[in-house]
């Protein structure tokens, strides 16, 4: 027997039945008379050879064990086509495709996690390389182009092709051994 390959749709059609618990109820929340879902759902059964759902005394469908799997397989392909259409949107709206940062070890980390959380937050569908450098490392990075963007101390000599800027508020504790001169 050969599997066919679901649409989208009938996927969609499989997760609003497994999350409202009825083919009617699922057919009221994607807008779709209860034929219309059941249609749905018999092609996918069909084109899978696999009955998602034992249907037998009760009106409720049950999902079989071949379903729930299933029904994961659904549920991540749904979420990696929005994240796909996401990602597109970014892109045509002019969002980068990914951010290469190079950080002075030096840097504090609960300040670093709270500026990538709210950096994740504002680009959901940006990718993150993250470079965790010490010394002169973190401006090679820029340099060599494996970074776009850099935290770190101060430049090394004169570079006219970086730009540096200050960051305040980043407290800093030199520290040394009691018997140190």
């Amino acid at each position: 027997m050969q599997i066919g390959t679901p649409t989208l749709d009938q996927l969609a059609v499989l997760v609003a039945i497994a999350d409202h618990g009825s083919l009617a109820a699922a057919g009221r929340a994607l807008g779709r008379a209860t034929s219309v879902i059941a249609y749905q759902l018999d092609g996918l059964e069909a084109q899978l050879g696999l009955p998602l759902f034992s249907r037998g005394t009760t009106r409720r469908p049950r999902l079989t064990d071949a379903g729930r799997l299933v029904l994961a397989h659904a549920r991540e392909t749904l979420a990696n086509v929005s994240a796909l259409r996401a990602g597109v949107a970014a892109l045509s709206e002019g969002q980068e495709a990914e951010l290469s940062l190079s950080v002075t070890v030096m840097f504090p980390i609960e300040t670093l996690v709270a500026g990538l959380t709210a950096l994740q937050a504002r680009f959901p569908t940006l990718a993150l390389r993250l470079h965790v450098e010490a010394l002169g490392a973190v401006q090679a990075r820029l340099l060599d182009g494996s970074a776009t963007l850099a935290i770190g101390g101060a430049l090394d000599g004169v570079n006219e092709q970086l730009v540096q800027r200050a960051l305040p508020g980043v407290p800093l504790a030199p520290v040394a051994a009691p018997g140190h001169p």
